[in-house]
């Protein structure tokens, strides 16, 4: 259901329905003929067309490599990790339901979120649940972990975003409320003082954790279906948004506007990889980077 890189990229951490996170070690090897790419030209940087497409297998969650070069897949690990018979560094075990979302802090601690309402702060080197964060009533579909790696922000089917300081055992400094179903997906602003959030009730908001407060909101008359996933751009002037429809709206962060409406997926499973191509390739949708 969900995999991150360590930031060194020298392991994998993924979660999913056996309740169980599971790390890789990855291996030192050309793993990358899973994935085919198309070299993106320049002229094409910003067109809204597609540029580039990755093959990848069994996909439920993918996720880039930090040096751009390779691809991982939620749920089953990068494909080849089967074929090269690397074992597993460590597994994870402590949430009672399927694990959602999976989030690095640093090279020895990352979050899980669960089905079980729960997110849970692991120490890598002791193989142990530092903290158990409670709060949700319903499923923990998405974390961010901020930039200053102080904090956390949690997604749940309760439509609601809650805040964490993950340094305080307790409960959380903020919930934010607004949405009106499930929240798929959320991702913190570049600055670390904002995060972004992705519902089934069609629409995106832009909360502020300086003011408790909704800065805007991102809706579309002529798109009724649910967000899935979505991704700042590089400098935070667009926000990248995956629909249930198979399309990618490009918003204007600041305006709430459709910047770009992006076409050409067949099914909601692609939506995500192609944010993380976007991201890879056109740091700016019609801007210089």
């Amino acid at each position: 259901m969900t995999c991150q890189f360590s930031p060194s990229g020298k392991y994998v951490a993924a979660g999913g329905f056996d309740s169980v996170c599971s790390i890789y070690g990855v291996p030192l090897l050309d793993y990358d003929k899973s994935v085919t790419q198309t070299p993106v030209p320049a002229s094409r940087r910003g067109s809204g067309k597609r540029f580039a497409r990755f093959s990848l297998q069994r996909k439920a969650s993918s996720l880039f490599h930090p040096s751009g070069l390779r691809a991982s897949i939620g749920g089953s690990i990068p494909v080849d990790f089967k074929d090269t018979g690397k074992e597993k560094w460590l597994e994870l075990v402590e949430h009672n339901s399927y694990v959602s979302a999976v989030r690095y802090v640093d090279e020895s601690k990352l979050i899980t979120g669960s089905g079980d309402a729960t997110s849970i702060l692991w120490d890598l080197e002791k193989r142990s649940p530092i903290n158990k964060f409670q709060g949700h009533k319903m499923d923990v579909m998405s974390i961010s972990v901020s930039r200053e790696k102080s904090c956390f922000v949690s997604g749940s089917s309760d439509a609601r975003c809650m805040l964490w300081d993950y340094r305080i055992k307790g409960n959380c400094v903020m919930s934010f409320v607004g949405h009106e179903s499930d929240v798929n997906a959320v991702e913190f602003f570049k600055d670390g003082m904002a995060f972004a959030s992705a519902s089934d009730d069609s629409t995106c908001r832009f909360m502020d954790t300086r003011t408790f407060r909704q800065m805007q909101k991102y809706s579309d008359d002529a798109t009724s279906c649910g967000v899935t996933s979505l991704s700042f751009s590089h400098s935070g002037k667009h926000l990248f948004a995956g629909y249930d429809n198979h399309s990618c709206l490009v918003w204007d962060t600041v305006y709430g506007k459709v910047s770009q409406r992006l076409q050409g997926h067949k099914d909601r499973e692609a939506v995500w990889e192609y944010i993380q191509v976007v991201m890879l390739f056109a740091p700016e949708v019609g801007t210089p980077p």
